[in-house]
């Protein structure tokens, strides 16, 4: 359910900000070079409590947790952390919060860490880097909101 909003804000935001536009960056000192301590394009290979919990039929892709995380962001309770490993490669990110307390510490947290968003659609925020995109949409319908990591390393 996660990856499929995922894909419908991803797209939203594609749309309402030019991806290119070098005057939308958000500050560079909070660019998240990681996720959890795993390095952005680090190998599935060798992390320890990886647990794979879906697979693409290509198999090009899979979405892990790990059992030992302490699912807190901040001073946020989290439902959910997972990690998503493109070609064995960590490519993106989330945490999942459920709960309005919750749901709205997420958001201030994340305002907290990476400043004002580049791009707002609705409810939803984006924080635009040189190769990270942080992505905060609250899903009503799902009672829950999601704060999306998503590695686009540029050429």
């Amino acid at each position: 359910m996660v990856r499929k909003i995922l894909c419908v804000i991803l797209g939203i935001f594609m749309i309402a900000v030019e991806v290119r536009a070098e005057e939308y960056l958000s500050d560079p000192a909070a660019e998240p070079l990681d996720f959890m301590g795993i390095r952005w394009g680090q190998d599935v290979g060798g992390i320890p409590g990886l647990v794979e919990t879906y697979r693409s039929e290509e198999g090009d892709m899979a979405v892990y947790t790990r059992s030992d995380d302490a699912k807190l962001f901040g001073s946020v309770n989290l439902d959910s952390i997972e990690y998503v490993f493109v070609r064995g490669k960590l490519t993106r990110g989330s945490f999942v919060a459920k709960g309005e307390k919750d749901e709205a510490a997420l958001l201030r947290e994340a305002l907290y860490i990476f400043g004002k968003e580049t791009a707002r659609v609705g409810g939803d925020y984006m924080w635009r880097f040189t190769d990270t995109n942080v992505l905060f949409s609250s899903e009503p319908q799902f009672e829950q909101s999601a704060l999306f990591f998503i590695y686009l390393p540029r050429e």
